[in-house]
């Protein structure tokens, strides 16, 4: 099939003039310089975090005494964690490439991207569709990016080349050791259709919830008897937490046997078990602190965590404290799965903010908690699909990150409750959101107050401006203290709401404290009433109702509170205002 769609590739032993590594390599070498440095130069900087990996180094060639070296994308990176098993995720990574290296690139030269094939991409399921993209490169043109394959040999002269010629691997103690290909003596051509290929593995589900309260041995027992790859995780799991990685079953390790299902579970594509055994081994994702910086530098904050111990992150922060918040002690047994769900997630997030930075229009801090929450609801309720999102396969999980994010774009038919659900959990507002309410505190003298919380006057309105950034963080991390997100929604509604009475009547000011809380209430007690309904304190009936409505009941609740104790400035307040 290769050579029907006429595409170019060469193995390792063919590139004779360069040499093939990973990019890691290259970190790692760099890193001895400055060691090697610092012994030499008392004064030289002491940077002891390793330079961050980013897509533009690896598109560069580099010269290092009279040899070429090439260091293919990260993408390409065999690593513990689970999405590099997984094609399809891979081919749009390929893409996403192109399309950022297209974009930022401003360096002398081409830049030069190398695309690893391996034995174990032939075998999966998706390959065709990498055949189908490398036709598409052949072409000249993807994604919107012009393109131009070829022998690497004949791309030098166009590349882009660094010259560290002052690396003396001698005086550096750098080892070359580079890319291999493994070596078949009795294999020549082969077809793909010869190629065995892996198949998606289904079996029955399976609950040993009741197993936690059991004895050591017993589990063991119950162990050696089951067959099924997703209960022997959930077996394994509970013998890590009882007697530690290093246990002994059957002259091997728990901490082993773990690793040797998370390998069998990805052949088979068995992606539930091979989230619970990335969880349970605390694996993390190779090179995730870039991403973040790509969200923190497009003006977000990035929230991750679980429950109490959820940590805002405003600034770069080193990999091992990520982890830190990730694997937390109050992480339990249910859902330690969201360890890597949420590192998943992160990940995503920073390439979709990169190439696609509208999706995330009206969204100051990410919570990747609530994100997830989203999907999930969006799966379910809206697609009706029954798969629980652990159990999808990663590039999965990312085009339905995308549609729940794209679904205002998409005019996806949802009713209103199911809008202000997705909305109140992506923590969604409207444009000028945050300024709008500063101009309603300050008409609000006696302050604001939201779930038992204050949004003070004073100092707020003498000291922040309504555009400062410091003024948005208070007003979401007040929204943030909502657990139901159909509420908070509604909060926002009534936010924009009391914008529009006060832009339009801008003789009035509250005259007392202004409770949200209970100005919902006011109206679901209205709403209900009209409806001939009693009172409840369930509020679904509202939620599901439509915007109009709910945004004149809103309405009729702050213009009585307004009624109660307003106060009107008259020509003789305004005559004594003014200077002479």
């Amino acid at each position: 099939m290769r050579i029907t769609q006429q595409i170019t590739q060469q193995i390792t032993h063919q590139v004779y003039s360069l040499q093939c590594f990973s990019i890691h390599k290259m970190v790692t070498w760099k890193t001895k310089i400055r060691i090697t440095q610092q012994k030499f130069i008392p004064f030289f900087l002491n940077f002891n975090c390793p330079r961050q990996i980013t897509q533009l180094i690896t598109e560069q060639i580099y010269s290092i005494n009279g040899k070429s070296v090439l260091c293919y994308p990260l993408i390409f990176e065999m690593s513990d964690f689970y999405l590099s098993h997984d094609m399809a995720l891979l081919i749009d990574d390929i893409k996403t490439e192109l399309r950022f290296v297209g974009k930022y690139w401003k360096l002398s030269g081409r830049p030069t991207v190398c695309l690893i094939i391996r034995e174990d991409h032939m075998r999966d399921i998706h390959f065709r569709e990498l055949l189908d993209l490398l036709a598409q490169l052949k072409t000249g043109f993807c994604e919107g990016v012009k393109v131009r394959t070829g022998r690497l040999q004949n791309l030098i002269a166009s590349s882009c080349i660094e010259h560290l010629d002052f690396m003396k691997t001698a005086e550096y103690d750098l080892e070359i050791n580079t890319f291999k290909q493994l070596v078949h003596a009795s294999h020549g051509y082969q077809s793909l259709t010869d190629v065995p290929q892996a198949f998606l593995y289904d079996q029955d589900n399976y609950d040993f919830k009741d197993m936690v309260s059991k004895k050591t041995c017993e589990v063991v027992q119950v162990l050696q008897g089951v067959s099924s790859l997703q209960g022997r995780t959930q077996l394994l799991g509970i013998l890590l937490r009882k007697e530690g990685p290093n246990f002994v079953i059957e002259n091997t390790t728990v901490s082993d046997l773990l690793n040797s299902l998370f390998l069998e579970a990805s052949s088979l594509r068995l992606w539930s078990v091979v989230r619970m055994c990335t969880a349970l081994l605390s694996k993390k994702v190779e090179s995730i602190t870039p991403y973040i910086t790509t969200v923190l530098v497009s003006g977000k904050q990035l929230t991750v965590g679980h429950c109490r111990t959820e940590v805002i992150l405003d600034k770069p922060t080193q990999p091992g404290d990520i982890y830190n918040v990730f694997y937390s002690a109050e992480l339990d047994d249910e859902n330690i799965i969201q360890a890597v769900l949420q590192q998943e997630v992160v990940l995503y997030c920073g390439k979709l903010i990169a190439t696609s930075p509208k999706l995330f229009n009206g969204i100051l801090n990410i919570r990747i908690g609530w994100v997830i929450r989203a999907m999930v609801y969006f799966s379910q309720e809206i697609q009706g699909k029954t798969q629980p999102i652990e159990a999808m396969a990663p590039n999965e999980v990312r085009r339905l990150l995308h549609n729940l994010l794209d679904f205002d774009q998409r005019k996806e038919q949802l009713t209103p409750q199911q809008s202000r659900y997705i909305n109140g959990c992506l923590g969604r507002t409207p444009k000028y959101f945050h300024e709008k309410i500063w101009h309603i505190l300050y008409k609000a003298p006696y302050s604001i107050r939201l779930c038992g919380h204050l949004l003070p006057y004073h100092p707020t309105i003498p000291d922040m401006f309504p555009s400062e950034l410091n003024f948005a963080i208070m007003v979401q991390k007040l929204l943030n203290r909502i657990k139901e997100p159909e509420y908070r929604q509604c909060i926002v509604e009534l936010f924009s709401v009391m914008s529009t009475i006060l832009e339009r009547n801008p003789e009035l000011k509250f005259g007392q404290e202004v409770d949200l809380d209970l100005l919902i209430k006011d109206a679901v007690r209205m709403f209900l009433k009209d409806l001939g309904h009693e009172w409840t304190t369930d509020y679904s009936s509202f939620y599901a109702a439509s915007s109009v409505a709910v945004t004149s009941y809103l309405a009729r609740a702050v213009v009585t509170l307004l009624l109660k104790g307003a106060e009107f400035r008259t020509e003789k307040d305004v005559a004594l205002c003014q200077i002479s």
